[in-house]
């Protein structure tokens, strides 16, 4: 897969899981931006099928976003201390 589709990928995820949390992708958009390129050379991501790229950038989004109700406030403080 290439790095496009899967930063498409990563995003989509992560606009998903934010819900109804008001800007949270916009907060941490050039985070995951970051973190989607790191992983995509470290994983070899570039090698997976569509299946396996996708179960990777939703574990990458499980390890940025939060699940539950945290607020955005908390969120964001707990991105700048990363």
């Amino acid at each position: 897969m290439d790095a496009k589709a899967y930063f498409k990928i990563v995003l989509t995820t992560a606009k998903k899981r934010a819900g109804c949390r008001g800007n949270l992708v916009d907060h941490v958009q050039s985070y995951l931006s970051q973190r989607s390129v790191e992983q995509y050379h470290a994983h070899d991501v570039e090698k997976m099928s569509a299946k396996e790229a996708r179960v990777d950038a939703s574990n990458l989004v499980d390890s940025i976003l939060p699940r539950g109700s945290q607020t955005v406030e908390k969120y964001v403080c707990m991105i700048r201390q990363r």
